[in-house]
């Protein structure tokens, strides 16, 4: 099929020589391609470099010194030129119409300017095993990887919070509840979340810690806008509030 032109994916990836080639494989096999894929190396001490030279005519390439996943996603997002963004974190992988389904949504409903699917979480040591099942068994999630997202977002809402060692996801996306901003949520499985051993999301204190930041930013926020909370601890319900 022709390719997407109005799409940009953003790969950041930081000592991922294990993940990020299936990442980008995953990208590259999409039934419909994006315009570019922009990988941003922020500041990898592996042998992330050497694998992504493998891509080099495939990929827009993009080095910078370590500032963590919402910095690299920043600078994805100041590289990009496309009009629909799509992220993909290095150890995960899009099932291969993921972009095509999502570009469909868009048509179908001009008037959204997020679409999110559902992400399902696998080890990643199954990943061929998944790839062969039914996929009705995901879940919602605030994850930038399971979205398309239509560029003048940022505009409206700001960039990833580059203080955030993690949850920046989570951050963005409550920011985006509290703006008038349409989100239209699907039942497709469009992104394996694999886990494995080097998951940055294992330092749960470091989680907690910023979860618990990025839910004080939107009390905070909400409060003073005079708004009330949906239940912060169910996706469930933050989909109902979008879809109300």
């Amino acid at each position: 099929m022709e390719p997407a032109k109005k799409v940009s994916v953003i790969i950041p990836v930081y000592n991922g020589e294990k993940f990020v080639g299936e990442a980008i494989e995953s990208v590259l096999g999409q039934s419909i391609k994006p315009a570019e894929i922009i990988v941003v190396n922020d500041g990898s001490e592996d042998t992330t470099e050497i694998v992504l030279k493998k891509f080099k005519d495939k990929i827009r390439y993009v080095y910078k010194e370590n500032g963590g996943t919402a910095s690299a996603r920043n600078c994805g997002l100041r590289t990009a030129q496309g009009e629909l963004i799509g992220f993909l974190d290095a150890d995960d992988i899009w099932l291969e119409n993921k972009l095509e389904r999502q570009l469909q949504l868009f048509h179908e409903n001009p008037e959204y300017e997020i679409v999110l699917g559902l992400l399902k979480r696998i080890p990643i040591s199954k990943t061929e095993e998944a790839l062969k099942i039914n996929h009705e068994d995901g879940e919602y999630a605030v994850s930038a990887g399971s979205s398309l997202i239509k560029r003048k977002v940022f505009d409206k809402v700001g960039t990833f919070d580059e203080e955030m060692g993690f949850c920046e996801d989570v951050d963005l996306f409550l920011r985006i509840l509290d703006s008038e901003i349409k989100v239209f949520g699907h039942k497709d499985v469009v992104q394996f979340y694999r886990r494995h051993d080097q998951n940055i999301t294992l330092d749960k204190n470091r989680s907690f810690h910023d979860l618990l930041r990025v839910f004080k930013k939107t009390v905070d926020r909400r409060r003073k806008a005079g708004k009330n909370l949906p239940d912060l601890a169910k996706m469930g319900a933050i989909m109902e509030f979008w879809q109300s």
